[in-house]
């Protein structure tokens, strides 16, 4: 087991690859370099996913720590039991396809429909016993994002000042109220933020499609 403090760069981007981690506890960032010296946020990783992974043997992403983390070094791909290598195979299945799902989330839903995706995914990830709280027994549930607002904007493509006007209308509309500070967040309504976007995506996805053509622009 090995343990890794807040802030703390566990891969860089463009190293060699220096073995898989499984993350046991804590919250880790993955992020490519943009043109303009910044950074893009693609994956907010937690408790059961893996890093390290790569077969062309570099890191294309920087993996930095949200929290503290404490994760298990798998070393050797070849030395791993069979049961392992399973478990690994499901493990980066599941983190691809959340991947994906991040893609199309950007690709098809305005800013306000993006944010209330992020939300109910993120209150279905396995939180510890502080984190995504039922709050009264009810429908609430309560958040503990360890991101600032300008990293949510980051991961979702848009400005801080648009991420603050969404998250003033999704509290508008009751669907969200802040608790203690600006990094906990109540769900008011989860089945009604998930409604917010999956109407837009029924939408979208029953446009017809047909296949591109020369001059065609994408």
């Amino acid at each position: 087991m090995v343990a890794f403090p807040e802030h703390a760069i566990i891969r860089p981007a463009g190293a060699v690859s220096g073995g898989a981690l499984r993350i046991v506890t804590g919250y880790v960032r993955l992020s490519v370099p943009t043109s303009d010296g910044d950074h893009r946020i693609v994956a907010i990783l937690g408790a059961g996913d893996w890093i390290g992974i790569s077969p062309e043997g570099l890191h294309l992403c920087e993996a930095r720590t949200l929290t503290p983390v404490s994760a298990r070094e798998a070393g050797n791909l070849t030395d791993l039991s069979r049961q392992d290598l399973i478990e690994m195979t499901l493990g980066v299945q599941s983190q691809l396809e959340s991947v994906l799902q991040h893609c199309m989330t950007l690709v098809h839903l305005p800013p306000l429909e993006r944010a209330a995706c992020f939300l109910v995914s993120w209150s279905r990830r396995p939180h510890p016993p502080s984190n995504g709280r039922n709050v009264g027994g009810g429908r609430d549930v309560e958040l503990d994002i360890p991101l600032r607002m300008k990293d949510v904007a980051n991961h979702l493509g848009v400005t801080s000042e648009t991420i603050s006007r969404v998250f003033a209308k999704l509290k508008h509309r009751r669907l969200i109220d802040t608790v203690g500070g600006r990094s906990t967040i109540r769900v008011i309504d989860v089945a009604a933020l998930e409604a917010l976007y999956q109407q837009t995506l029924r939408v979208t996805n029953a446009r017809p499609s047909r296949p591109l053509h020369s001059g065609d622009e994408i």
